[in-house]
């Protein structure tokens, strides 16, 4: 019995460490991926603990992503010296390109409404200090709107340079 219990605390500080590396909400499959492939542990281990996690406020969920409160990171701080070093350089290791993902779409906007049959589509890019570029979109439908949201996430970069290179 004591060994699952030092699993399922092993698993939660993964879980909080994660989240405290990523610095930004997650997906529960991302993190899911990141936290089971680290300890080698199944699926449900893994949901059980975060939704323990959820429940005992040390992480939020909204919309299916989960952050680190406060409380989380206090008692994170705390339990930092009992997370053995090559997990925490495996687990930095597996964060850095999450964290990296994430933070680009925190700059990215692409969203559309449709007001009495009229799809108007917005689409914007920042540096993480201010916008780029700003732009509204009248579309024929929403599934043009749509395609144009995907594209534009993926590559919005690219459509911002290809703006900047169009009036120079």
């Amino acid at each position: 019995m004591s060994n699952r219990i030092d699993e399922e605390i092993n698993i939660k500080v993964l879980i909080l460490y994660f989240l405290d590396k990523i610095e930004y909400p997650v997906e529960k499959e991302e993190l899911a991926g990141a936290c089971c492939l680290e300890l080698n542990e199944d699926y449900f281990s893994f949901s059980d603990c975060l939704a323990e996690l959820v429940d005992s406020g040390h992480v939020t969920e909204s919309g299916n992503k989960y952050s680190l409160t406060v409380k989380g990171k206090t008692n994170l701080s705390a339990l930092y010296d009992s997370i053995p070093y090559t997990v925490r350089k495996k687990a930095e290791k597996l964060a850095t390109p999450m964290k990296n993902k994430l933070s680009r779409l925190a700059n990215i906007t692409a969203e559309h409404s449709n007001e009495n049959g009229v799809v108007n589509l917005h689409l914007s890019l920042s540096d993480g200090k201010g916008k780029l570029m700003n732009l509204e979109i009248v579309c024929a439908n929403e599934e043009t709107a749509k395609n144009m949201e995907k594209k534009f996430t993926k590559d919005a970069e690219k459509y911002y340079l290809k703006m900047i290179e169009m009036f120079h």
